[in-house]
């Protein structure tokens, strides 16, 4: 080693190292040691029914971001709710035995794309805040965390009936036309990014942008306009009738018989009589033979198109819009373009006064404040009725 002479049988009877141990060493010193089985990797049986499970799992229960193919678990599952899950139905299938290190090994392998959602956190619904008074008493921690997992999967398996619709909408668009709509925080024009100190006293304009994302069509549609008019009933609707017409002329396919809307939990946007009236004048006219109206948890709605508010706020930081005729490079260089999803966007330049319109047909409709499911069809008698489900 450090390029000494020593004497061989001396340097063998010190380390009692045999003749034939030294001539094997030597022989191999200048050459590589391979092992017998490298590049021999055995195939897992349980392999096939994991990629099958986490398909599934995908398919059924997972959100996705827009602009990136990341997975978004239920808020109640853990990393040990999916293993135990995945152990489960390999055993019933296969009666073989999964190991946890194994399988996690795995998932980060082949389904690094599938995330484990982020820490609860409390929104502002009843629910929430008196689950926040049981958490701030520590002789009741068995409790909140009881209530804590109750909430949260009651919230996942409103998703979950959300996403199994938005799912049969997007393989069968010819049966199902599954829109969401909501609007985001007001933008201003011009935004100017940095914002230059000569120009910081300068007014701006409210720019609204609210959204339809059609997963029928696999489609977003941004819906611009000015302060001309009030935010409510009335624009809501203006914007749904806008979209449903625009789909209707083309569709190339018959139109289908069920409209599922998705709205935020609001009483002045999304669940009210006059939205409530459009839907039945839907029916009523033919268009539609069934219409669902459905809304998340109050304090927990954010979903998909609020992800698609929140790419569109992130470019703001980077991108200037300074006339509306920056919208169209905005939103272009705003959304992966790669996406099998289309965006586009409307500037709205009219307004039907649909409140006044359904005023003489309305019917006093009561006990919807806690209501999440609404859904209306024709009667046997052919009348427009209301299920509140």
């Amino acid at each position: 080693m450090n390029e000494k002479y020593v004497c061989l049988t001396a340097f063998k009877t010190l380390f009692d190292i045999s003749k034939y141990k030294f001539d094997v060493a030597e022989s191999d010193l200048y050459s590589a040691t391979i092992h017998r089985n490298t590049g021999k990797k055995k195939p897992l049986e349980w392999a096939p029914y994991i990629s099958n499970f986490f398909i599934t799992l995908i398919a059924t229960v997972c959100d996705n971001m827009p602009n990136n193919n990341i997975k978004y678990l239920p808020t109640y599952f853990t990393r040990s709710t999916v293993f135990e899950m995945a152990a489960a139905d390999l055993f019933r299938d296969t009666n073989l035995i999964l190991g946890r290190t194994t399988f996690d090994n795995y998932w980060k392998e082949h389904y690094n794309n599938v995330k484990i959602p982020k820490s609860f956190t409390m929104g502002r619904c009843d629910a929430c805040l008196e689950l926040q008074r049981l958490r701030a008493d520590s002789s009741l921690k068995a409790l909140y965390n009881e209530k804590k997992e109750e909430h949260n999967q009651l919230q996942s398996q409103c998703r979950i009936y959300c996403n199994q619709l938005r799912q049969q909408a997007a393989a069968k668009p010819f049966d199902i036309m599954y829109l969401q709509y909501d609007g985001k925080q007001a933008s201003r024009i011009p935004h100017i990014i940095p914002l230059p100190k000569d120009t910081q006293t300068l007014p701006r304009v409210k720019l609204h942008v609210y959204g339809v994302s059609n997963f029928s069509a696999s489609k977003t549609q941004f819906y611009l306009f000015l302060p001309h008019w009030e935010t409510g009933a009335n624009i809501s609707i203006s914007i749904l009738f806008d979209h449903i017409w625009r789909e209707f002329n083309a569709m190339n396919y018959n139109r289908p018989p069920k409209l599922v809307l998705q709205v935020d939990n609001c009483v002045k946007e999304g669940k009210n009589k006059y939205v409530f009236a459009f839907a039945a004048h839907l029916i009523h006219f033919g268009w539609f033979n069934e219409v669902e109206i459905v809304s998340l948890i109050q304090g927990h709605t954010h979903d998909l198109i609020d992800r698609e508010f929140s790419v569109w706020a992130d470019s703001e930081k980077r991108r200037c819009i300074e006339t509306i005729y920056d919208i169209p490079y905005f939103m272009k260089h705003s959304f992966n373009s790669n996406s099998n999803k289309e965006y586009s966007y409307t500037l709205l330049r009219w307004m039907f006064d649909w409140s006044k319109f359904f005023t003489p047909t309305l019917a006093e409709v009561t006990g919807t404040k806690s209501a999440r499911c609404f859904r209306f069809s024709k009667s046997s008698e052919n009348k427009v009725v209301l299920q509140i489900l």
